[in-house]
């Protein structure tokens, strides 16, 4: 493996090999005798794709981390559809641009009734939401706008910094109010929620 892990003073290494996955794809190293961030953290983050697929071991993986989820529902086998697909591609690019920010996707239609959770009352998809909205109101994605990167960076930053439902925020490539645009929501029930989820997962 040479120099793209090992160097010449470090001698306490750990590589992470996912199948299919180049290590070159992510951080995939961690040098015990110089890193000192927590390890066990670091193997959980290093496990996810840039764009998880959503399931019980992911989720696992990644509420344990304790970072916003972004969660993408697409269409069943998104590989063959246009639109899924060029999300999937935007959102790969949005983790490198957001590394505090996890995103994940199902195009599994079985967990389609976490989309009531995530108050995301309409059937369209794509369609984008932070999966662990626990003690905020749901954010979402504004509906039947277009999933441009100047978009979803705007709509990324907004939630980062804590202005995504103002009514000041706007969609760059819209130039539609997102407080205006988004459909009646209601505060999501957290202990509800949380049972729910993990009882049917």
């Amino acid at each position: 493996m040479g120099g793209n892990w090992f160097n010449e003073t470090s001698d306490n290494t750990i590589v992470l090999f996912r199948n299919g996955v180049s290590p070159l794809e992510q951080q995939r190293f961690y040098d015990v005798v110089g890193d000192d961030y927590d390890i066990e953290s670091w193997i959980e983050f290093s496990s996810l794709e840039e764009v998880e697929e959503f399931t019980p071991g992911s989720l696992n993986i990644m509420r344990s981390l304790d970072m916003p989820i972004f969660l993408a529902f697409f269409k069943e086998d998104f590989e063959n559809d246009e639109e899924s697909k060029d999300l999937y591609n935007k959102l790969r690019f949005m983790s490198y641009q957001y590394p505090y920010i996890l995103f994940s996707y199902t195009d599994d239609p079985t967990y389609n009734y976490i989309r009531e959770y995530m108050a995301i009352f309409w059937n369209d998809v794509p369609a984008l939401g932070l999966f662990n909205s626990e003690g905020m109101m749901p954010v979402n994605y504004p509906r039947n706008q277009p999933y441009t990167i100047d978009n979803l960076g705007a709509f990324f930053e907004s939630f980062m910094n804590g202005t995504v439902s103002s009514y000041d925020f706007m969609l760059p490539d819209a130039n539609l109010d997102f407080g205006l645009n988004m459909p009646h929501s209601k505060r999501v029930q957290l202990v509800s929620f949380n049972l729910s989820i993990l009882g049917r997962l």
